[in-house]
């Protein structure tokens, strides 16, 4: 009985007539009557639902905690569990998710997290409490909301809720309202009318079918646009305590898993075999809420769960690897329905539009209003209206068929809509009061539809008149007059004048009556009338006699053309070409060619036309535009056809592609010869660009090494220092070059590398020749080179060791490219002769120079020197610069008297005692001499005439 009375619920919510067309005021007062429903009340009008682009009916299952392996035994395809051998088949049948993962590892969130598209923003696995928010305490949009919106119907089905309709907010297991994810939301909870559409799925008197209250809507013509079914602890393979009649009394076991399997093997093939999924285009989706943490397609951490498609519109044996997760069941159910987005989550999710069949083109037929009531001897009229599914552009032909089979005249005018879509105006006339059916077929090829209006012809009283017209449809060019002629016909004797009035639905028709009176009861007047612009128009003649007034009407066409742009609007980048498709499509049977033309709002945009003319009044063409430079254009293409003409437009916004710019701040780096100069290498995006910039370098000269302390550069911005050495002093360029992708930029930086400050060191002379016991002077002299400033220490050390040196100053504090000067002293005291090298090195810091002063000692001709002795025994050398140098002591006797020999080539020295010397120069020789001292003594004046002294002594 519950089943029977949700039924009964489901046929009075589905009676709601459709949205009415525009008819004239007699019409509208007919419909209105007709939203009289049997019960006396009268339903608010809602917007028609729109068709769905794959699919008109869905029903999701939510099962709980099972991983796609445990279902699978692994990855599918081919899906193969021991335990769970017909949801195994049902993936291989039809189609399954590879990697399809929950939002979160809890259950609750998985339900209202599809319904509303986002989570508590403190939910999170580590604050699993936060995902668990009051019952009716969520005030987000959810999909109910998008549902109702547009006149999309739905309902929830729960296994074992308290009531057989409303909002159960309490946990009663094998029922929980976690797994309710409606109640969640405040605006369901709080709405009566809502909490009655989430009914009892396994109310008592079900017998042997499962879940027959969404079974027996499945088979009804009202079935809802959107179910969700919620299985019980007990069948959802969660398990509980209480489920002892099936067994699955543990989480994750075997038991549990084959009960679950059991259920929808008892539930699935009455849900596929139903009226909706073998006569309407269903489609179901099992899914888990979450799983076992883990992905057999990848061997990750992702929590991949089973999610299986199937239905009459499910490609066969697909399985795909894209990754989803449940915000692409949201997304998937918005582009099937075209509905807003709720969330950032579900506007970037994937929709899961690849297991579908791609949508064959097909129409929709209505017409409106659903029933019509006039007198016998009079008309009536309604509209059939063609729509197009899924870009339908064929024609459509009606025709008309009426129970009972005579009596009842119906003609529509035209007979046939073309370009997929439009409406005709069919005309009723009887003279025989009757209730009658009109059933209207539209056909197109192998397609047919089919819907039927109430018509209800009643009986005239006392004496009367009709009203007809010959013909009652004309069709005429814009702006050309079209006549039909109005007759006047007694009834019941009838014999008064008639007074004729003409109106018309539109200010667009304008038309005249040859006569605007009938005497006599009988007679005719000719309307004429002209309308512009193209449309189905209607003129209601009528007919007045005393308190007696019937009309009539005639439909008049006028041929026309409308053109349409798709995309109306193009964003692309300076110098892509953006492309429209431009169609022509005709209004009442228009047929002729429309020749087309574009142009545009600035010579900045170019276009071009693919083909420039539509023959038929039918067709389209390709509209494809330039931009030379970023900005806002217009394209305006304009179709025309004798006096007709009609534009339409596209907005092109032509923006400069992302792109980044590369600066070096500064452009121009002046160094010291070998020290690093630096610039800062500066990465900044352009229209938007985000991308990673890799950076390089190449310079004109080997000599120039450079090095980058970052060579990529990500997000589109950032910098980079370049560092550049370089050992001998020229001007140099570094070059960076900066690339991503295509995109490649460069940018110079000029490095001025100069001589590092220093100074010079010279000798003058640089050889010095002196003779023993001499002394000899060379200036040394330091310069300033490159501004060097600063003092500069000096010193000098002789090899091999032997004279002996000073530097006067030692130091020498040099200004900027100044100069300066220091004397060195070489004394060769009693160095023996030959040549000496001076190393003079001057040094300031780290900077040192040298340079090698030559000293050349020699022994005089004939002696530079005399030679002295003294009473003591010593010998001693006398310069002539008065400058005397002990040599000797050869021996401790008096020694008297020196004599050279006169080629100077040593010296006899003579001395008390019997001494006599020889000194060769170097050495000092005694000779023996054979005399006594007495002897000697006696000598002494002849030994002492051979003294010789050199000149100057």
């Amino acid at each position: 009985m519950a089943c029977e009375s949700l039924k009964s619920v489901t046929a009075l919510r589905t009676n709601r007539p459709s949205r009415k067309n525009r008819i004239t005021q007699s019409f509208i007062i007919l419909l209105t009557f007709s939203l009289v429903l049997t019960s006396g009340h009268i339903l608010p009008a809602r917007a028609t639902p729109p068709s769905g682009s794959y699919f008109d009916h869905l029903v999701v299952i939510m099962m709980e905690d099972q991983g796609i392996g445990d279902i699978c035994n692994g990855n599918p395809p081919l899906c193969n569990g021991s335990n769970t051998p017909y949801m195994s088949s049902l993936a291989n049948i039809y189609g399954i998710a590879q990697r399809y993962t929950s939002l979160i590892n809890t259950s609750e969130p998985d339900y209202y997290g599809i319904l509303e598209a986002s989570l508590p923003a403190n939910c999170s696995k580590t604050n699993t409490a936060a995902c668990y928010p009051p019952a009716g305490s969520l005030t987000n949009l959810n999909l109910v909301d998008r549902f109702e919106a547009v006149g999309l119907t739905w309902r929830g089905y729960m296994e074992n809720q308290n009531i057989v309709a409303g909002c159960d907010l309490g946990t009663h297991k094998p029922y929980t309202h976690e797994h309710n994810g409606f109640v969640a939301f405040q605006d369901i909870t709080n709405n009566t009318s809502r909490c009655n559409k989430i009914v009892l799925a396994n109310p008592g008197g079900c017998g042997g079918v499962t879940d027959c209250a969404l079974v027996n809507d499945l088979n009804s013509s009202s079935a809802p646009n959107f179910m969700w079914l919620t299985p019980n602890l007990c069948n959802d393979m969660h398990s509980d305590s209480s489920c002892t009649s099936n067994g699955c009394t543990s989480d994750y076991s075997p038991t549990c898993l084959r009960d679950g399997d059991n259920y929808l093997k008892s539930l699935v093939p009455n849900i596929l075999n139903s009226q909706t999924f073998t006569t309407t285009r269903a489609a179901l989706f099992i899914v888990f809420d979450e799983g076992t943490g883990y992905c057999p397609l990848n061997s990750s951490h992702e929590d991949c769960v089973y999610a299986v498609w199937a239905g009459p519109i499910v490609k066969a044996s697909f399985s795909s690897s894209r990754l989803y997760n449940h915000y692409s069941l949201t997304k998937t159910i918005e582009v099937n329905w075209n509905l807003p987005s709720l969330t950032s989550n579900d506007a970037n999710a994937i929709p899961m539009t690849e297991f579908f069949k791609a949508p064959s083109p097909d129409f929709s037929l209505t017409a409106t209003p659903s029933t019509v009531t006039f007198k016998s001897g009079e008309t009536g009229s309604f509209n059939a209206t063609v729509s197009a599914q899924n870009s339908f552009a064929g024609t459509v032909n009606l025709s008309t068929s009426t129970s009972p089979s005579t009596g009842l005249t119906v003609s529509c005018t035209p007979g046939s809509i073309s370009g997929g879509s439009g409406s005709s105006i069919c005309i009723l006339t009887s003279s025989s009061p009757a209730n009658y059916t009109v059933t209207i077929t539209g056909t197109s090829s192998s397609l047919s539809h089919t819907t039927s209006i109430s018509v209800s012809v009643t009986q005239p009283s006392s004496p009367d008149f009709t009203i007809s017209t010959s013909p009652g449809s004309v069709t005429a060019n814009v702006g050309a007059t079209a006549t039909s002629s109005i007759t006047v016909a007694p009834l019941n004797g009838f014999t008064g004048t008639v007074a004729l009035v003409t109106t018309t639905n539109s200010t667009n028709l304008a038309c005249t009556l040859s006569s605007s009176s009938i005497p006599g009861g009988s007679g005719t007047s000719t309307l004429s009338c002209h309308g512009s612009p193209a449309d189905n128009y209607l003129a209601t003649i009528t007919g007045t006699s005393g308190t007696l007034s019937h009309s009539a009407s005639v439909t008049y066409h006028t041929g026309d053309f409308a053109i349409s742009a798709n995309p109306t609007g193009a964003s692309v980048n300076v110098n892509v070409a953006g492309s429209s498709t431009i169609t022509i499509a005709p209004l009442n049977a228009f047929s002729a060619t429309v020749t087309l033309a574009v142009s545009t709002n600035s010579t900045n945009l170019s276009c071009i036309l693919t083909p420039t003319s539509i023959a038929s009044g039918s067709g389209s063409s390709s509209l494809s535009c330039i931009g030379q430079s970023a900005g806002n254009y217009m394209a305006i293409v304009t179709g025309s056809n004798s006096t007709l003409s009609h534009s339409t437009s596209v907005v092109y916004h032509v923006t400069n592609a992302p792109t980044f710019s590369v600066a070096a701040d500064p452009t121009s780096v002046t160094a010291n010869s070998g020290v690093a100069g630096t610039s800062t290498i500066i990465v900044s995006p352009q229209n938007g660009f985000t991308g990673t910039v890799t950076l390089s370098i190449t310079t004109n000269s080997t000599g120039l090494s450079c090095s980058l302390s970052a060579t990529t550069i990500s997000g589109g911005s950032g910098s980079s220092t370049l560092s550049c050495t370089r050992s001998a002093a020229a001007n140099y360029l570094a070059i960076v070059i900066s690339t991503s992708g295509t995109l490649s930029s460069q940018t110079r930086v000029t490095y001025h590398v100069t001589p590092a400050p220093d100074f010079s060191l010279s000798a003058s002379p640089t050889s010095l020749s002196i003779l023993q016991g001499s002394s000899g002077k060379s200036t040394i002299t330091v310069t300033s080179l490159n501004s060097f400033t600063g003092t500069v220490t000096m010193a000098a050390s002789v090899s091999p060791m032997g004279p002996t040196t000073s530097l006067s100053p030692s130091t020498i504090t040099l200004t900027s490219n100044g100069a300066g000067s220091s004397t060195l002293n070489v004394t060769s005291a009693n160095a023996a002769t030959g040549t000496f090298r001076v190393n003079v090195t001057a040094t300031s810091g780290t900077l040192s120079h040298s340079i090698i002063v030559t000293v050349t000692i020699t022994s005089a001709t004939g002696s530079s020197y005399a030679l002295v002795v003294s009473y003591e025994g010593y010998v001693y050398k006398l310069y002539s610069n008065k400058t005397m140098v002990r040599i000797a002591h050869p021996v401790t006797t008096q020694l008297r008297a020196v004599t050279w020999k006169p080629d100077g080539s040593y010296a006899l020295i003579i001395g008390d005692a019997a001494v006599l010397i020889k000194y060769d120069g170097n050495t000092f020789t005694t000779i023996p001499t054979g005399f006594s001292s007495a002897g000697w003594n006696n000598s002494n004046a002849r030994l002492k005439s051979l003294h010789r002294l050199l000149p100057g002594d």
